[in-house]
């Protein structure tokens, strides 16, 4: 598979140390896409000056809406990052950016396919952002879809039938993804446990000899949830995705892990194993997976009682497994 070009520019810099870690991460063998959001060329309008062919995107391309996605210059891990700004009254959250998964890639027909592939970034949230917003759907932070490097705007759509979203379903305040099927269900990633419940992060057993709602990340505990990994507020956090999907349209060898890792940790928190599970086909995108959106959109809302966003920085797609972020970087 042929690697894209790195753009790694960055207007200050915290430290060699996250810096050279960035490189490293970003320059690994397998990598198809690496950018640190740090480019301040890149912020000056709606279209990306390199040939990542990167957009802004709200309902319509509307003015007022993508100006909430924007450059932060006061924070980042090397120096700057992408923040999606949502005031308390906003019942419109579709502001968004769109990337590719690969750099390299000209047309909308080619995609992963069968082949398996790494995604990661870094990821902040504010306490505000764990305040229930009305109706408390919940909100997405990462979409893996569909990308069209002629047609960004008007055919890189998040909401395919296989898409797969990392997601606060109903604002737990803890990290879950589902998928889209043909029959337009939209199949959450549990796993069923003893008869009558179900695990959010099937991965995690926090050990023997705690009660269950305590051991595990359990259904029947919501809305406290107190097994589940629960976010960090104002903390650079990692999440990290893998996916293979053998069968569009059906569930044979399909795969999918979620990982989470706060700042500084040494070791990668598996939350999320999901094997032959049912996702969708699409005539359309014949390649498979091409596009990420990272977005704060959330299903139904009204609105809420406090602004808020959502940051993020170091995006990396692979075909090989992606290195943790280094301690102090």
């Amino acid at each position: 598979m042929k690697t894209s070009a790195i753009i790694t520019l960055t207007a200050r810099a915290s430290g060699g140390n996250a810096q050279a870690d960035w490189n490293a991460r970003a320059t690994a063998l397998g990598v198809t896409f690496a950018y640190d959001c740090g480019a301040q060329a890149w912020w000056s309008g709606a279209w990306h000056p390199f040939d990542f062919n990167a957009h802004k995107f709200g309902n319509g391309l509307q003015t007022a809406l993508l100006a909430r996605v924007v450059q932060d210059t006061s924070d980042g891990v090397t120096g700057q990052c992408l923040r999606i700004d949502t005031p308390a009254a906003a019942s419109d959250t579709s502001p968004a950016l769109v990337l590719p998964l690969n750099g390299a890639w000209t047309s909308y027909t080619q995609g992963f396919g069968a082949t398996p592939f790494w995604i990661t970034c870094r990821f902040k949230i504010p306490q505000s952002r764990l305040t229930k917003s009305s109706p408390g759907s919940g909100w997405k932070f990462l979409n893996v879809a569909g990308y069209d490097p002629q047609n960004i705007t008007g055919h890189s759509p998040s909401n395919l039938l296989y898409e797969h979203v990392l997601v606060d379903l109903q604002q737990y305040g803890f990290l879950q993804a589902y998928t889209r099927t043909n029959s337009g269900d939209y199949p959450q990633f549990m796993e069923p446990y003893q008869s009558y419940d179900y695990k959010f992060q099937n991965k995690v057993d926090n050990g023997a000899g705690l009660p269950d709602a305590q051991r595990y990340c359990l259904y029947s505990a919501r809305p406290s949830s107190p097994g589940c990994v629960h976010w960090t507020a104002d903390e650079w956090l990692s999440v990290k995705m893998r996916v293979k999907i053998q069968t569009y349209g059906g569930s044979t060898g399909n795969e999918f892990d979620a990982w989470y890792a706060r700042r500084d940790a040494t070791a990668w928190q598996w939350l999320i194993s999901a094997r032959n599970y049912l996702t969708g086909s699409d005539s359309d995108f014949t390649g498979g997976f091409n596009g990420m959106h990272p977005s704060a959109y959330e299903t139904g809302r009204v609105s809420s009682t406090v602004d808020t966003y959502q940051k993020w920085c170091q995006f990396i797609v692979s075909t090989a497994d992606i290195a943790l972020p280094a301690v102090g970087s």
